[in-house]
């Protein structure tokens, strides 16, 4: 006798498995890593944080 699919739920894949269909997390370690080395080499390229150390009256503390 086949099994009865409404008496038998579907068993569900383990998480995070190829079969399994809800999409990974997209933000981990390894994104936010790339992410942050992509910001800091622009920011480095552009001098977004370069600040001129002044010299004269500016510099006397």
């Amino acid at each position: 006798m086949a099994p009865n699919p409404s008496t038998n739920p579907p068993t569900n894949p383990p998480e995070n498995s190829p079969l399994d269909p809800r999409p990974r997390l997209r933000y981990d370690a390894q994104l936010a890593t790339s992410i942050e080395a992509e910001w800091q080499d622009r920011w480095d390229r552009e001098h977004t944080f370069w600040a001129p150390n002044p010299s004269g009256s500016l510099g006397d503390g």
